[in-house]
């Protein structure tokens, strides 16, 4: 026997010991699972998803509903939630007054006020961004959330619409251009009525004009920080594009019922909630792309 071995032997050390496996902490973190992504279904078999996950169909759009549930209105007006029945309508069309509010560009949550306070109606939630990571809010002008009535052979049923979505489905043009062009005009069309009121024309009070977007928050704070950060960018943008003149035409286009082709929606299922309140939110529009084969 070696002298090493003598050693080892008296020092109580197994030659052959193996080493010590180390120990395995439990984690303190959840590994977020990846959403099923569920491809060319038929509204039926999208409507009939028990779970939630996210979907690709596609469908053709039947009409855009926007609840007017920020300001009054009287039974006679109720018909105005119906985007399509205002695109066409004599007289003055305020669709982008209703359309565009102050908000969150992240996660398109709308940020209105009444004289400078949060309607009650809203929660506390409201003061918090669930995509930010410090939890702030992006303000910004955006898209107010609306239901977009999609139909196929099978089924119709209604897509929740927030402001990034939005942007997509509107040719990229975000809220901000429009509202931009928007009060341009509106601006120019008061310019001219004030000249001609000074020139002696009496007939302008019987003309109707734009009214201003948003002017019954002119005095929140946050639109006044959305209007400083966004004039000063907007003199980046062509001034001689009317932003606000292709989206309407664009809004028109995609509300021709019946007369366009399907397109291809990515939908995120939230089967918690029912189908009027956001059960089936729009992720993503694109033209879709048939192989014939």
């Amino acid at each position: 026997m070696s002298f090493l071995h003598v050693i080892l032997r008296q020092s109580n050390v197994s030659i052959n010991t193996p080493p010590k496996q180390k120990m395995q902490l439990p984690r303190n973190w959840k590994v977020p699972e990846q959403e099923k992504l569920r491809q060319h279904l038929s509204l039926s078999e999208v409507l009939s998803l028990s779970q939630s996950c996210k979907a690709i169909t596609n469908a053709c759009i039947g009409e855009m509903f926007l609840p007017i549930t920020w300001r009054s209105i009287g039974e006679s007006e109720n018909e105005t939630m119906f985007i399509s029945r205002r695109l066409y309508s004599v007289g003055e069309n305020n669709v982008a007054e209703d359309l565009i509010c102050t908000g969150c560009k992240l996660c398109g949550s709308p940020l209105d006020s009444v004289n400078g306070r949060l309607k009650s109606k809203q929660s506390s939630i409201s003061f918090f961004c669930e995509k930010s990571a410090d939890h702030s809010h992006v303000v910004s002008f955006i898209y107010r959330p609306f239901k977009l009535y999609v139909w196929d052979e099978s089924e119709h049923l209604p897509l929740l619409v927030k402001n990034s979505a939005a942007e997509q489905l509107f040719g990229n043009i975000n809220a901000e251009r429009v509202y931009s062009s928007y009060r341009e005009q509106s601006y120019n069309r008061n310019s001219d009525i004030k000249r001609v009121k000074k020139e002696g024309n009496e007939n302008t009070s019987a003309i109707s004009y734009p009214k201003v977007v948003l002017k019954d928050f002119v005095d929140n704070c946050w639109l006044e920080d959305a209007c400083k950060s966004h004039e000063s960018r907007s003199l980046q943008h062509n001034k001689n594009i009317n932003f606000f003149l292709i989206w309407f035409i664009l809004l028109k286009m995609l509300l021709l019922q019946g007369k366009n082709s399907p397109l291809k929606f990515e939908i995120a299922v939230n089967a918690s909630i029912d189908a009027e309140n956001g059960r089936f939110e729009m992720v993503s529009v694109s033209i879709p792309c048939f192989n014939n084969i």
